[in-house]
């Protein structure tokens, strides 16, 4: 479910990307749209995700919570941040 979340993400901020998930976080980070900070942890929701439909051994609820809260933040940085930055650019121009 999160790693879907990162690759619907990607493909909203950057329709232009190409190739599976991998190439995609990576070219994401060379265009600059994301941090390699953000790539690592892409990376990390991506195996975690792969690992997910693979093997049987459940995430604990550390390990759920973890994935959420970084899906959380990074969708936070796709989304919410662009809108509240234009928003405050748009208030200081009114004064």
């Amino acid at each position: 479910m999160f790693r879907k979340c990162i690759e619907v993400a990607l493909k909203i901020i950057a329709p232009e990307l190409q190739g599976n998930l991998v190439q995609r976080i990576e070219e994401a980070a060379k265009k600059g749209r994301i941090t390699s900070e953000l790539a690592e942890w892409a990376h990390h929701i991506r195996l975690a995700g792969n690992d997910a439909a693979h093997d049987e051994t459940p995430f604990t609820p550390d390990e759920a919570a973890e994935l959420h809260k970084f899906t959380e933040l990074l969708l936070m940085y796709f989304f919410t941040l662009p809108g509240m930055l234009k928003e405050r650019k748009n208030i200081k121009a009114d004064q």
